[in-house]
């Protein structure tokens, strides 16, 4: 269901419009989702941002979190940095929200326009449309709130305009995947401080989720890719992305192996020099640079038919690591591959600008992380894929 804010009847301009999922197919993630959160990152034909929806299971009753969320004049108590957060009440119960976050390397200002809407079957609480009023499409997130145990599956669905101009406008120009981390950051950061405000409000609330049978994830893989967050405390300690590609698995797994090419097809990837065998493992020092920012690390690399193995053996990422498995699908007579690249980066340890900003916030490192993976993801997939076609002629 597509869907833009309703309510106001001069709500001008029109708020980017927001695509939800079924309800039922939402409910089925709650076992997986105990110690981590999701984020299904959407993308037109040239690659513009759609929209992004970020899922998280929350200990408290959903009215709990509707009501956090549903009180913007709050914020300012739980959230870091948000030096103003002033609203007016409107005719017709919406509100109008005038907030500031100041950080060390920016500050971001802006106004929402809160929309109460009705219920709907099947949401434990009144979803909330929240959108900007003054610039067109700029902004546009809607809550869901849904029953799980005695807790919450929170769900919110969002896009963010990011300046063509400026610091962001220079990332996004080395790399236009960045724009989705740059979009998932006050997105997610927003949603994992209502979580951790409602469980604050909830003390002694049973943790919902189990153990349990994987879920599929093919009704969100069909709309775009999948980033999913394993958290240790407050702390991303893994981030797994998951996306599907017409390229074959042999030739993606050659692709992400051979990275003294990766200089070549990945925009962040500014020099990948081969080094010869480094602890029994062929390596290549890879520079990877952005504006004010760059991390130099060895990396030894292990392949097989169906995965690929990376250690970072020294150098400003020393000790990281990725995981790549291909594992080829067919559906509806169509041969794909789908891609898991598994990372445990700390890209604060290599850069002072990262070190600054996790300690003003330390939630922004679910957008880095997926930003910065995420181009290389891309990168090898669209290599593969310009290489796939002539393999198949041979």
């Amino acid at each position: 269901m597509t869907l833009t804010a309703t309510g106001v009847a001069d709500a001008k301009p029109q708020p980017w419009p927001l695509t939800t999922l079924p309800a039922d197919k939402l409910l089925t993630l709650v076992s997986s989702m105990r110690d981590q959160d999701m984020a299904l990152i959407e993308v037109d034909a040239r690659g513009g941002l759609k929209q992004i929806t970020t899922m998280t299971l929350v200990a408290a009753p959903p009215a709990t979190v509707r009501d956090v969320v549903g009180h913007p004049e709050r914020y300012g108590q739980f959230i870091h940095n948000m030096s103003r957060s002033d609203i007016v009440r409107e005719p017709g119960g919406t509100i109008f929200h005038d907030y500031k976050l100041d950080y060390s390397v920016a500050s971001v200002d802006g106004r929402h326009r809160y929309v109460f809407l009705p219920a709907v079957e099947g949401q434990a609480a009144a979803p909330i449309d929240v959108y900007d009023p003054d610039d067109n499409g700029t902004r546009h997130y809607r809550w869901e709130f849904y029953a799980a145990g005695a807790g919450t599956l929170l769900v919110e669905y969002g896009y963010s305009q990011i300046p063509q101009d400026g610091l962001y406008g220079k990332l996004i120009k080395r790399a236009q995947t960045l724009e989705y981390g740059l979009a998932l950051i006050p997105q997610i950061t927003l949603m994992l401080a209502v979580k951790q405000r409602a469980e604050q409000l909830a003390p002694g609330q049973p943790r919902p989720g189990q153990a349990g049978a994987s879920p599929s994830l093919t009704f969100l893989l069909d709309r775009g890719a999948l980033a999913l967050f394993r958290r240790a405390g407050n702390r991303v300690s893994e981030v797994n992305l998951v996306d599907r590609t017409r390229a074959r698995a042999d030739v993606l797994v050659r692709v992400a192996s051979t990275t003294a090419l990766w200089s070549k097809f990945v925009p962040t990837i500014s020099r990948s020099t081969p080094l010869g065998p480094r602890q029994g493992l062929p390596a290549t020092e890879i520079e990877q640079s952005l504006p004010l920012m760059s991390w130099t690390t060895t990396w030894g690399v292990f392949a097989n038919a169906t995965s690929v193995d990376m250690f970072g053996l020294d150098g400003d990422l020393y000790r990281a690591r990725m995981r790549w498995d291909m594992r080829p699908l067919t559906n509806a007579g169509t041969m794909q591959t789908e891609i898991v690249l598994r990372s445990v980066v700390d890209y604060d340890h290599g850069s002072l600008v990262v070190r600054e900003l996790y300690k003003t916030e330390p939630l922004f490192q679910y957008g880095i992380d997926v930003g910065m993976q995420l181009v290389i993801l891309r990168g090898v997939r669209q290599q593969a894929e310009q290489l796939t076609p002539s393999q198949a002629t041979r």
